[in-house]
């Protein structure tokens, strides 16, 4: 497996569209990145995406993960979860009549 297949992140204009997906048996994986002139550093784990400016940016970069799209400012670190909440599954049993 390779790092392009733990996570895919793919830039539109001043937007980054986040997809994370490690293997089962990797703790984390740092993705390096240049957008616009900037190289933020992308880090993915099991439980969250985290993006941190390593410099002072001049415009705010819009990060999407899923359905959720949220802004990065300046030096700032921006922590988003992906944990799945979990499913509550039940049945409803139909008394033969």
């Amino acid at each position: 497996m390779n790092i392009l297949e733990a996570g895919t992140v793919l830039q539109h204009g001043d937007r980054l569209s986040i997809n994370p997906h490690l293997p089962a048996h990797w703790e984390k994986v740092v993705l390096p990145f240049v957008v616009r002139g900037q190289k933020p550093r992308i880090t993915l784990t099991q439980e969250s995406v985290a993006i941190k400016s390593v410099s002072r940016m001049e415009k705010p970069l819009f990060v999407s993960v899923g359905e959720a799209t949220h802004t990065l400012h300046s030096v700032d670190e921006l922590v988003i979860s992906t944990r799945v909440s979990p499913v509550v599954e039940y049945s409803i049993d139909k008394q033969a009549t």
